[in-house]
């Protein structure tokens, strides 16, 4: 890969929103040493920034009646040559474009955000409490302390990477529960007895028996989880949560019930699920998803990416307001949120590594122009 196709690659990921904070660094630094960055001003408004993109626009057309002209020239080298050459003129506007959007974050940020000094407050890791039916408490994390491996171990595989799993365990008493629970910037795996695995975002919970005896597979979660159900059609897998209930054989589904006000949210990848309230039943297909709300259920259809973003390492936010966002953030980085007035109406949409440290995070907030943020031991204060 050339540098050229290198740069192309970080651009696409940059206007994806995926780009990590090194590759960030790589767009900037390369910007930082073009010759033209000079015509972006020292300072400028909204309609300044609309008037360079506009002008950005004329400079590509500029140079693409150029090329044409040189097409005549060499009709037999066009296709070598030419595109590579409208490429690379395409290059220079998103880059001067980027800079553009650089220049603005860095001249605009200290208005926007009062953010110096923020700690990091890394992103969330494998950490779980197990409570056992004795109501004993196991810490399961990294560190994997010795007392602690030894009781799991009484009722569990323990992996060494602190994962549980309770399948191929000798059957236990029925009436053996267990609970596990993500705190605040913590996730998990899970197995369950029948091979059914769960992953826990932050915040979140689950109550299965140690193993599966009756005609049911029955589990209680809160907060969000995903599963991949084990396959067994004489024991349906059927999960509680508030006042609805699931009912799958076997199927990858989500789970979503951290805000009572936002309702449960549960949504299909593959196979098909149940969703009963009382006597109302609706069956949903793979890529939609069920919104339990106020006594309903409504269906639509969703953006699966966007909703397993979580468990594949990112936020996804599309026209999020910033209650919302917040919220994921104060789950993810064990924060704190303090709103001192009414919230903006502003939105934001983007794609964001869970990765990056809330002191990369805050950086994107300056999006929310009104705003003005402060940070306390782990306390966010918000404030018009």
């Amino acid at each position: 890969m050339d540098n050229h196709d290198h740069l192309f690659l970080l651009i696409e990921r940059f206007e994806k929103g995926i780009a990590t904070a090194e590759e960030l660094d790589i767009l900037e630094n390369w910007y930082r040493s073009f010759e033209q960055r000079e015509l972006i001003s020292e300072k400028f408004n909204a309609k300044d920034f609309e008037h360079l993109k506009n002008s950005n626009f004329q400079r590509l057309l500029t140079q693409i009646n150029h090329l044409q002209e040189v097409q005549t020239k060499d009709q037999n080298n066009f296709p070598r040559t030419i595109w590579r050459k409208l490429l690379v003129a395409s290059c220079f506007i998103m880059m001067i474009n980027l800079g553009i959007y650089l220049f603005w974050k860095q001249h605009n940020l200290n208005e926007q955000l009062s953010v110096q000094a923020i700690p990091a407050f890394q992103a969330a890791s494998s950490k779980a409490i197990l409570t056992l039916s004795t109501g004993k408490q196991v810490l399961l994390d990294q560190t994997l302390q010795e007392p602690a491996v030894n009781l799991a171990r009484e009722h569990a595989n323990l992996a060494e990477n602190g994962d549980l799993s309770y399948a191929n365990q000798q059957s236990m008493a029925e009436n053996q529960y267990h609970i596990l629970q993500t705190p605040r910037a913590g996730i998990y795996h899970l197995t369950l007895a029948d091979g059914t695995q769960a992953w826990l975002n932050a915040a979140s919970s689950i109550r299965y028996p140690t193993s599966f005896t009756g005609n049911i597979r029955e589990v209680t979660v809160t907060g969000e989880v995903y599963f991949e159900v084990a396959h067994n059609p004489s024991k349906p897998f059927q999960v509680i949560t508030g006042q609805q209930s699931i009912e799958v054989l076997g199927t990858h589904f989500n789970v979503n019930s951290y805000s009572p006000d936002s309702g449960i949210q549960t949504t299909l990848l593959e196979g098909s699920v149940a969703i009963q309230h009382a006597n109302h039943r609706e069956i949903l297909n793979p890529g939609e998803q069920a919104l339990f709300k106020d006594q309903h259920i409504q269906i639509k259809a969703v953006n699966l990416e966007e909703v397993m973003a979580w468990k594949e390492g990112f936020f996804d936010f599309t026209e999020a307001n910033l209650e919302d966002m917040m919220a994921e953030f104060s789950r993810w980085y064990d924060l704190d949120i303090q709103y001192s007035a009414a919230a903006t109406k502003e939105t934001f949409t983007g794609r964001i590594p869970r990765s990056w440290t809330f002191s990369q995070v805050i950086k994107i907030m300056k999006t929310f122009k009104s705003l003005h943020i402060s940070v306390e031991g782990r306390r966010v204060m918000i404030r018009p």
